[in-house]
């Protein structure tokens, strides 16, 4: 878990954590590193997942995901051996944004 809230905090995203281990792990966190992880909610909006999961227990999980309302989630399986070789899809987590300046719109203003 900690290597995908890594990934989450190191793309510029906040990680949404839910379950158990989740929850353990954020009381086990200093107040001031705690505000940077949020609690899942039912309504929760993710746009990508980061798991550790295997075999069945990942296709169930794929399956839960799926059920969800909402925008399709991509989800990408990531372990510390995924970072290790340095193949985590960062990338996917990252949104893109475009800034268009229309300088002929604004050459006709000034005439």
């Amino acid at each position: 878990m900690i290597a995908q809230i890594a990934c989450a905090l190191g793309s510029g995203n906040r990680p949404i954590l839910d379950g158990p281990p989740a929850e353990a792990l954020i009381e086990a966190l200093p107040a001031a590193l705690q505000v940077w992880l949020e609690r899942a909610q039912r309504h929760s909006r993710f746009e990508a997942v980061l798991t550790d999961r295997k075999g069945a227990e990942l296709v169930a999980f794929l399956r839960q995901i799926a059920r969800r309302e909402g925008p399709i989630a991509s989800v990408f399986r990531v372990d510390v051996d995924t970072l290790r070789r340095d193949e985590a899809p960062l990338d996917f987590l990252l949104g893109e944004r475009s800034l268009c300046i229309n300088t002929t719109a604004a050459a006709a203003m000034r005439a």
